[in-house]
């Protein structure tokens, strides 16, 4: 709790679901100014971070290509700036490697945005109901929030102020959307392009027919992904459960965030 303090997380956050969620879709001037400002100070986020917002802004604004590389090297300065001024040589480089990896990473990202292969961020989050929301609020680091609620002091209790805000915030991913849609059966939705398949039907069957058959209530869900998955597409997943369904969850690898831009730097290599 006191990294997140510390490294202004939950000011990264809010941020990032901003942009993520189409807040500046009308104004994207001030989403520029706003990011500026934030990963311009040295004293904001470490090296993670400001990449990290980097990539939200490229990807889900309609930035012209002489504002990302505005913010880019906005994000070197402060980087350069932050590892010149630390106490140990060690940690200087280290913020100077991690910066080179995650430019590549940008550059590959760049790559495929300019080539329109990307959907649109705004697309890809639902604003959750207030149940949904409530039922992931208190899941979500519930364990830890009492604990650290309980313990605050200094450092601690601005964290843990900050991160009870966030936890309002939470909105369904793609995912979510997605097995959502197929769990409730939803008109209009992936549930009229997935394949369904019941093994319970003998013989030469029409699986077109299948969708339109009395089907019944989806009380197990495996959702696997193809590709590198991550710890908080599970958690979000979550917010679909509840006494009635229980959702596993599955990919080919699971990567944190540095293992992810190190492959995206790999492809833009």
């Amino acid at each position: 709790m006191n990294e997140v303090a510390e490294r202004d997380v939950p000011q990264f956050y809010e941020l990032e679901s901003s942009l993520a969620t189409g807040v500046y879709k009308n104004d994207p001037g001030k989403a520029k100014r706003d990011v500026l400002a934030l990963i311009s100070d040295p004293s904001k986020g470490d090296v993670s971070d400001k990449l990290r917002l980097m990539i939200v802004y490229m990807l889900a604004t309609a930035a012209k290509t002489a504002d990302l590389d505005e913010v880019s090297s906005a994000l070197q300065e402060a980087v350069e700036a932050k590892a010149a001024a630390a106490e140990v040589a060690a940690d200087g480089k280290s913020m100077r490697d991690k910066l080179a990896a995650g430019l590549k990473a940008l550059a590959y990202l760049k790559h495929v945005r300019s080539m329109q292969m990307l959907p649109a961020a705004t697309d890809m989050f639902q604003a959750p109901d207030k149940t949904s929301t409530s039922e992931s609020s208190s899941t979500m680091l519930s364990s830890l929030m009492a604990k650290a609620t309980t313990q605050a002091t200094g450092l601690l209790a601005k964290a843990t102020d900050k991160v009870t805000s966030m936890l309002g915030k939470i909105h369904k991913h793609h995912a979510t959307v997605v097995v959502e849609n197929l769990c409730e059966m939803k008109p209009n939705t992936e549930d009229e392009t997935y394949l369904y398949l019941d093994p319970k039907v003998k013989g030469d069957v029409d699986v077109l027919k299948l969708r339109s058959m009395s089907r019944a209530p989806v009380r197990e869900v495996i959702a696997f992904v193809i590709g590198g998955g991550c710890y908080g597409e599970y958690q979000n997943l979550q917010m679909l459960t509840n006494e009635r369904r229980h959702i596993a969850y599955g990919s080919t690898e699971l990567l944190d965030s540095d293992k992810f831009l190190a492959q995206l730097g790999q492809l833009g290599s």
